[in-house]
């Protein structure tokens, strides 16, 4: 995590999200939810890469 190390922590890997957090979003094969506690967020559709002629 950017070279920070806390010490005495059990499991620092979710240090900076929520407890209820379901999976890793820094997976490639994570499923960005829609929704969050009644919240919509929507992420900015991916940019496609033209083929090159």
């Amino acid at each position: 995590m950017l070279g920070i190390e806390f010490e005495g922590h059990p499991s620092p890997r979710h240090l900076l999200l929520p407890d209820d957090w379901q999976g890793n979003p820094l997976r490639k094969d994570y499923v960005f939810p829609e929704e969050y506690h009644d919240i919509e967020h929507r992420r900015p559709p991916l940019r496609k890469e033209h083929a090159r002629p």
